[in-house]
């Protein structure tokens, strides 16, 4: 009998080769451990692909803007009864010019908030409108709030003294805020 790994004469009763040490017969538990690494293996190189594919992504935008731009983002983390705390990024302006001018101005406009409260809300649907009113006792005049439209959601801010209201109604995609007022301490929002 040849072996299959060096093509060298042996015995046939042996179960490795002398001179190259292929294994020439194969036993009961070797045909069972040689059968499970070969479905690790089909296993492992399917989980390899699917990793390729999530990885595939990249994303090479900043790449393609010019190289001196210039802009800053501002982050405000407001906790209750504490001073709103300001983070502000730049690139392309001096940081320190940037920030001190930036923290100046907002500690003059952001009062210092002792509670946040989430408004109680009334929801109304007619045949083609969802109509939202959010009561916000305290609060003086529309000047006091703030509705900002996102595409999935609503942010509602409102100030009363020292307390402010805070809401997010999430809405779907293709509703927008067609409408909003303010009276009697209730804001009225009106969606279609």
């Amino acid at each position: 009998m040849r072996c299959p790994g060096c093509g060298r004469e042996i015995d046939r009763k042996w179960t490795y080769c002398p001179y190259c040490g292929f294994r020439v017969k194969k036993d009961f538990f070797t045909s069972i451990f040689e059968r499970v690494f070969q479905r690790f293996n089909r296993e492992f190189r399917e989980i390899e692909k699917l990793m390729e594919r999530d990885f595939e992504a990249l994303d090479i935008s900043q790449y393609f803007r010019p190289k001196h731009t210039r802009g800053f983002s501002i982050k405000i983390v407001s906790q209750t009864g504490k001073p709103p705390k300001i983070t502000v990024r730049s690139w392309g302006i001096p940081k320190q010019r940037l920030e001190q001018a930036v923290k100046q101005e907002l500690k003059q406009k952001l009062p210092v908030v002792e509670t946040t409260e989430e408004p109680k809300a009334e929801i109304r649907r007619t045949d083609s409108k969802v109509l939202v009113d959010l009561e916000l006792p305290g609060v003086k005049s529309e000047k006091d709030i703030s509705v900002q439209e996102l595409s999935q959601s609503v942010e509602v801010r409102a100030l009363a003294g020292k307390k402010a209201y805070f809401k997010i109604i999430t809405k779907p995609p293709q509703f927008r805020l067609v409408k909003k007022s303010f009276s009697d301490g209730k804001l009225h929002l009106e969606f279609a």
